[in-house]
């Protein structure tokens, strides 16, 4: 090979050198600017509701409130009525047992009736073959049982302004033949503005019965409260009066009146702590307003609203 030969083979060789590395560097440019696969990302955290509850008949979820027995509470927003809303969506056992279902939609169209200042409202009942949901008005305020959870207890002033308008709401829904049938500290709420509000007039207690039946088991945070009789299957207005003397009994000493296990038994021997004792500057009269009020016999206590209220006023002058 001559010299002029060889120079023209090295050229060449040269030139393919630049062009490979050429290529190769456009080849990994090419890589870096194409759109690869996404790193994986952690699971987002679900808000309060499950995604299928995002949105309840016409209900938007918001969050989660809380979680009892007769199933979960939301926050929600009624986008076609331009305002805030609770809804209570049933537990699954209440909302596939066929007679569970009648029966708690019967009691919830009839307190959906009761339009009164001190009983939260019913807007509407959602009753769909995927659920079962109360829609009510969104109360800015804690229950009883939160402010004895946060206070220990409650003043005797305090305890008026509960039952002075607790005895309000019972008034107005015994006139139209309806019953609490489950009134507790955790039934009444106390708004921000001082309103009171009894909830779940006859429904929760139908909740009850429903899971009761379907799990061979009661509630708990019932039995402290209910009437005597209510243990055996009776429900009479002056049960309505028993709850709500329990229910002072706890808000005034953060204590209740009849722990358990024996409910029952404690009640019929009116096995409980006198409050001139729990509290020894209201004097002897509290006594014989609780001995009345929570008497084994119903015809023995208070018949009605104003009854419990007058002699609730004289007692805890």
């Amino acid at each position: 090979m001559t010299l002029q030969q060889g120079a023209i083979v090295l050229a060449a060789a040269l030139l393919l050198a630049v062009a490979a590395a050429l290529a190769w560097a456009w080849a990994r440019r090419s890589r870096a600017a194409a759109p690869g696969p996404a790193e994986p990302r952690p699971p987002e955290r679900v808000a309060a509701a499950p995604a299928k509850a995002r949105n309840i008949g016409g209900v938007e979820i918001v969050r989660l409130i809380g979680e009892g027995g007769m199933g979960e509470i939301f926050e929600g927003f009624d986008r076609t009525l331009q305002r805030r809303v609770a809804l209570k969506r049933m537990r699954p056992e209440i909302r596939a047992d066929r007679l569970g279902r009648e029966e708690f939609l019967k009691e919830a169209r009839i307190v959906a009736a009761l339009q009164h200042p001190n009983i939260v409202q019913i807007h509407s009942v959602v009753d769909t073959p995927e659920d079962l949901c109360l829609v009510f008005e969104y109360i800015d305020g804690l229950t009883v049982r939160e402010l004895i959870e946060r206070e220990g207890k409650l003043s005797v002033d305090e305890c008026r302004a509960v039952v002075r308008e607790v005895c309000s709401a019972l008034a107005f829904a015994h006139s139209r033949r309806v019953l609490h049938r489950d009134l507790k500290p955790a039934n009444i709420m106390v708004a921000s503005s001082g309103t009171v509000k009894v909830m779940d007039f006859g429904i929760a207690r139908q909740a009850q019965v429903t899971l009761s039946r379907l799990t061979s088991g009661a509630v708990s945070g019932t039995m402290a409260y209910m009437s005597p009789e209510q243990h055996l299957g009776q429900e009479r207005q002056p049960g309505d009066f028993y709850a709500l003397a329990a229910s002072l009994y706890h808000m005034l000493t953060g204590q209740l009146p009849f722990p358990g296990p024996e409910h029952l038994t404690q009640k019929e021997r009116l096995d409980f702590r006198p409050l001139s004792q729990v509290l020894p500057g209201l004097g002897s009269k509290v006594d014989a307003f609780m001995d009345k009020a929570l008497a084994k016999d119903p015809g023995a206590r208070f018949q009605r609203a104003q009854e419990f209220l007058d002699a609730f006023d004289e007692s805890f002058c």
